[in-house]
């Protein structure tokens, strides 16, 4: 046993893994049955998109359990590195948006180049999970990094 955690956080942590697995499982199916009869991607796209979606979902469920952060955690720390690397990602998607070098539809589907957006809308989703419980602990008088 991990002494960084407790026995509640991992028992939510192994529930969520599984939920998340069930819908990971879910989401490869209805992928394979859209796949027969349209491709909507490039392969690397789909498997970052098949990755991302229940990196999402394994990730707020987890925050929001507080199965997520190791005791002790300070969870502003997490919140502005996260943070950060979410606005230099917003910049640099910025920049290739308002230049027109940005493709998302190629020949009918997802272009390669929409990689850098789907991983920065998955860290922009972590960071707003953590903000929310951020602010639901200040609410609710934990200490919240003063």
């Amino acid at each position: 046993m991990n002494p960084k955690f407790d026995e509640l956080q991992m028992l939510n942590r192994q529930k969520i893994a599984f939920q998340t697995l069930i819908f990971t499982l879910a989401l490869i199916f209805v992928d394979g049955f859209v796949k027969t009869f349209y491709i909507w991607a490039t392969p690397m796209v789909e498997a970052l998109v098949l990755l991302s979606i229940p990196t999402v979902f394994f990730t707020t469920r987890a925050i929001m359990k507080n199965a997520y952060f190791v005791m002790g955690t300070k969870i502003k720390k997490e919140i502005w590195g996260f943070g950060a690397i979410c606005a230099f990602g917003i910049i640099i998607l910025a920049q290739s948006i308002f230049s027109g070098t940005l493709n998302i539809i190629e020949n009918g589907m997802l272009s390669d180049e929409v990689s850098f957006p789907i991983l920065i809308l998955t860290y922009i989703f972590i960071v707003l999970a953590m903000v929310v419980k951020a602010v639901q602990e200040r609410k609710e008088g934990k200490n919240v990094d003063e």
